[in-house]
């Protein structure tokens, strides 16, 4: 399918439902694509082929996979699910259409022993339920997200005079 026809529906079709359909295929695709670029990396690194492509590890990462911080994080969702764990295919697949953020996290406590659990919680919940959870099984306190978004959203609808009085409240108690 063309990528500029993506969003064309034919008349006979359900709309909604077809376009929901191409959407959960596209998240899947992007999804799976962290696991795919997370090995690619892994191997660059381990085998220091980035060398000839820039003069650090670093700067390729930077030119090459948008980030040093994204590189680094597909690399360890990489090595956490498909290298530690060895999830099968299927497994993989389903993880494929779920938040890359909320796989990172789960990283820090998902073993072989809980890995069910954890997996079945990362295709079932939500990014901001997934921080939580994690947060929960490492026993810290748990940060509202939510709130933290509000919070944003009011500080972009501020002038510029506005922000500046903000940020200098918030630094005079930090």
């Amino acid at each position: 399918m063309e990528t500029t026809q993506i969003a064309v529906v034919e008349e006979n079709q359900d709309v909604g439902h077809t376009l929901y359909e191409r959407l959960q295929h596209a998240k899947k695709m992007v999804g799976g694509g962290i696991f795919a670029i997370g090995g690619i990396l892994s191997r660059f690194k381990r085998e220091e082929l980035w060398k000839g492509y820039a003069d650090s590890w670093r700067e390729f990462c930077a030119s090459e996979a948008h980030s040093y911080s994204f590189a680094q994080t597909a690399i360890r969702i990489y090595e956490k699910y498909i290298v530690e764990l060895a999830l099968p295919e299927d497994t993989i697949d389903d993880l494929s259409g779920r938040d890359y953020t909320a796989l990172d996290k789960a990283c820090k406590i998902v073993t072989k022993k809980n890995k069910d659990e954890w997996i079945g919680k990362l295709i079932t919940l939500a990014r901001q339920d997934i921080v939580k959870e994690v947060s929960e099984a490492q026993g810290q306190e748990t940060i509202d997200i939510s709130a933290i978004d509000r919070l944003v959203a009011a500080f972009r609808k501020l002038d510029y005079e506005e922000r500046g009085e903000f940020l200098k409240k918030i630094s005079e108690i930090t």
